[in-house]
């Protein structure tokens, strides 16, 4: 009779405690479809309106969140590679607190007919920053000691053809890069 008992508890308690299906799964499942079935976005059709992002003629296309995309090019990538081949590195070796490296940034570096000279006579800028780690090899490597120090370097031998410290004027920079073509 005992075992009888015993029996009969186990599979009352068995049965009783679990039950023969769980729909949990499932309905959370349903009610996730049917949420995200509701809630579809209308589809986004582009203004043509609206101000194409585009380069600044670096081949690199910036877009607002900040990622950069190749540009498939642009009229300003074109006419950079009409220019022709590099054959000078021009480095600018300061800081961003230094006044006069503030000064040649704004006045020489900045103006228009410097860049299209640099460009006609194979020259590219670099602009590096002491503070930056990334850079400070740079800065090791010349052993730099007064900013801005401004250095030309042809690309091919690697050798240094001038280098200047302190701050240089617009046109003591139009001769140094005129002196390349030449």
């Amino acid at each position: 009779m005992k075992s009888y008992l015993v029996l009969g508890s186990i599979l009352l308690f068995a049965f009783a405690a679990a039950p023969l299906y769980d729909y949990r799964p499932y309905i959370s499942t349903n009610m996730a479809k049917i949420i995200l079935e509701s809630e579809k976005p209308a589809p986004v059709v582009p203004d043509d309106d609206d101000s194409v992002e585009g380069c600044d003629g670096s081949g690199w296309i910036t877009h607002g969140d900040g990622h950069r995309t190749p540009c498939p090019g642009c009229d300003k990538c074109q006419k950079k590679s009409m220019a022709t081949d590099i054959q000078y590195y021009v480095y600018h070796l300061g800081a961003e607190w230094c006044g006069p490296c503030i000064k040649l940034k704004r006045d020489v570096w900045a103006d228009e007919g410097l860049r299209e000279l640099m460009g006609e006579n194979g020259a590219k800028l670099f602009i590096f920053d002491v503070d930056n780690k990334d850079h400070k090899k740079m800065f090791d490597y010349y052993k730099v000691k007064l900013y801005p120090t401004i250095i030309v370097i042809n690309k091919n031998t690697g050798g240094v053809l001038n280098r200047f410290e302190g701050f240089r004027t617009l046109d003591q920079m139009k001769d140094t890069i005129d002196g390349l073509g030449g």
